[in-house]
């Protein structure tokens, strides 16, 4: 709870400050480090789901307006890291019982939702491999890691 308390004040900052998706992709990669370093402390696996998947839905939905200002390639300064990131909250939901991945349902429909709304995110995603329905439909596939390996190894999810 104090480390959300924490992120929502990083996050409020970096809505009310945003520059651009470089910038952006530096508060996240920030915020991404004090969740580690929680992780790290206290074994917190879900936490860590929880966390990553909470300060993307936080951010993505309320930084529409601006990030749609940017041309796509300019966004995937922001795009393809936050790609990476879902990759792997959706790879750690899959290991998780399925009584405890109903709680990330609600959190990845609204972040399925805004990647749908922004035209620009929603092209990277389809060309980087991300199914948006496995957020918006919680229906994320078993072999989502074989997935994810295979999109990698074919030299996407970096920024080029």
């Amino acid at each position: 709870n104090q480390l959300q308390e924490i992120l929502d004040k990083k996050i409020e900052s970096a809505i009310k400050h945003f520059k651009s998706p470089g910038y952006l992709s530096m508060d996240v990669r920030y915020m991404s480090g004090m969740i580690t370093e929680h992780v790290k402390i206290t074994k917190d696996k879900f936490g860590d789901i929880w966390l990553n998947l909470y300060m993307l839905t936080k951010l993505v939905p309320n930084l529409e307006e601006q990030l749609a200002y940017f041309s796509r390639r300019q966004g995937e300064k922001f795009y393809i890291p936050a790609l990476a990131r879902i990759f792997k909250i959706l790879m750690a939901i899959v290991k998780l019982h399925e009584d405890d991945q109903y709680e990330f349902r609600e959190n990845l429909q609204i972040l399925g939702n805004s990647i749908g709304d922004n035209d620009h995110f929603m092209m990277t995603a389809m060309h980087h491999g991300l199914d948006v329905n496995w957020l918006t439909k919680n229906n994320i596939p078993e072999d989502i890691a074989d997935i994810h390996k295979e999109i990698k190894n074919n030299g996407f999810l970096k920024l080029s």
